[in-house]
């Protein structure tokens, strides 16, 4: 993944035409993973990219009004003070074009790579493995697609700030498995309590997806997304 450096803006060249070129190329290649079914980690770098654009445009209009200029007298028709136009505040000119040509077009990627999030976000299942203990802050996540599935070692964090209630995920990796007549997500469940007697009583839930989808790019963290909105329900 080539991404867009975080300082991009302004880095450089300022200038409209050289600034374009990078975005387009950038955009090119977003567009081009997601004609594979392929969004992450291009969705949340254009989120960054977005809402860093946005806040930048927000505030130019406040930095413009600050840039310092130079008196050099007053005009004798208007009667109003001239001042001498610094070349930061020709750059800031030509950022405002950029700003007002690259907004709408990572907008719509935005927009696209959500499309394809909610696409597979509604065909996958979610479902509980045996009973759930009433502790379930920690267990295992299988990720099922087609005949693989992969085992999740999961943590969920729940705290709170001024104003919200805040969740994070901790995943570690710890096997795989082709599932077959024999080999079922409740046996899988058996086999890793026996394997890791640490969690004697885990918390085990599935996600599951039929889609012919990108596992690393696209299901996986969809579908730990999905699982902490739904535990957390």
């Amino acid at each position: 993944m080539a991404a867009l450096a975080h300082n991009w803006l302004t880095d450089k060249h300022i200038d409209f035409e050289y600034k374009k070129y990078e975005l387009l190329a950038y955009l090119q290649e977003v567009h081009q993973s997601y004609g594979q079914t392929k969004i992450f980690p291009w969705l949340g770098d254009l989120l960054n990219q977005y809402k860093d654009l946005i806040s930048f445009k927000e505030n130019q209009q406040r930095l413009k009004d600050n840039f310092s200029r130079d008196l050099t007298g007053i005009d004798p028709i208007t009667l109003t003070l001239k001042h001498k136009v610094l070349p930061d505040e020709k750059d800031l000119e030509e950022v405002n074009s950029i700003l007002n040509f690259a907004i709408p077009l990572l907008k719509n990627s935005i927009d696209e790579g959500k499309r394809i999030f909610d696409f597979v976000e509604k065909n996958i299942t979610f479902s509980p493995i045996g009973i759930v203990p009433l502790y379930n802050k920690e267990g295992y996540l299988f990720v099922n697609v087609t005949s693989q599935l992969h085992v999740y070692k999961y943590g969920v964090l729940f705290y709170q700030n001024s104003n919200d209630k805040l969740r994070s995920l901790s995943t570690e990796y710890v096997t795989s498995y082709e599932t077959s007549t024999s080999i079922y997500p409740e046996k899988i469940k058996s086999l890793l309590i026996k394997d890791y007697p640490e969690l004697p009583n885990p918390a085990v839930y599935s996600i599951r997806s039929e889609l012919d989808i990108p596992f690393a790019e696209t299901l996986l963290p969809i579908a730990k997304r999905y699982f902490v909105s739904k535990i957390a329900a």
